[in-house]
């Protein structure tokens, strides 16, 4: 079986002496989100893991069709996605770049929806639901 040390807005967790695991529908998560917000090429053993998203915060001239193009590339990149699954609207407010997706997982079935913001040069993201 597949874990990772589960990873919460950045803060690790410990039980009893060791790490709190991610495991099962939450690695997949979790492992959707590392792929979405790190930056492309930011992991030098795997320049091609991560997303242009950073690069998108602040620009003006990207279309919202090439955004969500390049989100259903990433989550394609996911092999527990199914690909035909998944729905991508982006919204412009202010300042802020807003990305809602959903999409279903091969082994489960279950529908899962992830809300992206990039706004004041960060980047959050969170399923919701659970």
């Amino acid at each position: 079986m597949l874990f990772d040390i589960l990873m919460e807005n950045g803060n690790i967790f410990i039980q009893g002496g060791d790490f709190i695991k991610a495991k099962d529908n939450d690695l997949l998560r979790q492992n959707v989100i590392r792929r979405l917000t790190t930056p492309r090429g930011a992991i030098f053993f795997d320049k091609d893991f991560g997303s242009e998203l950073y690069k998108w915060i602040k620009a003006r001239d990207v279309s919202s069709k090439y955004i969500e193009t390049h989100v259903k590339q990433i989550l394609i990149e996911c092999d527990e996605i199914n690909p035909t699954t998944i729905n991508i609207a982006v919204v412009r407010v202010g300042d802020g770049l807003y990305i809602k997706t959903s999409f279903q997982l091969w082994n489960l079935g279950l529908q899962e929806k992830l809300n992206i913001a990039l706004k004041n040069n960060e980047i959050e993201a969170g399923f919701v639901g659970g």
